[in-house]
């Protein structure tokens, strides 16, 4: 299993639980920033958004030659809020994936165009946080 994460900036030390992990689980984190992308400059932006697109390559390559069997990619569903992919490219990553591979892609926007091109979909809502009270 591969995990690549997208748009958490740099990982973190709380990360390193799922380090432990390997090799049974590889994550990938493409990013340099220590800040998350929202909180980077244009400039940096820039720069961040060329780590992506590595992030994007690599995922791709992934997928085509099958190098695992179940490829995670961590929050790709905000690249299209934030203009890095659009729907085709989307389409295009899915497209990708060796036979018998399984691609699960994660994040906060619901990208419901892409629901059509995809086997699954979840939705996790939380009800409650624990800063909060029942209302």
């Amino acid at each position: 299993m591969f995990l690549i994460r997208f748009l958490k900036g740099k990982a973190e030390d709380s990360d390193e639980y799922l380090r432990r992990l390997e090799p049974e689980i590889k994550m990938f984190a493409f990013e340099k920033s220590e800040k998350p992308f929202s909180e980077l400059t244009p400039e940096e932006r820039e720069e961040e958004t060329q780590h992506i697109r590595n992030a994007i390559g690599y995922a791709r390559k992934v997928l085509t030659t099958g190098e695992c069997d179940v490829l995670i990619l961590d929050e790709i569903l905000g690249l299209a809020k934030i203009g890095i992919l659009d729907i085709e490219e989307y389409r295009e990553l899915i497209g990708c994936a060796a036979e018998g591979m399984e691609l699960i892609l994660t994040g906060k926007d619901r990208c419901e165009a892409l629901w059509p091109d995809v086997d699954e979909v979840t939705e996790v809502v939380t009800a409650y946080r624990a800063d909060q009270s029942f209302n």
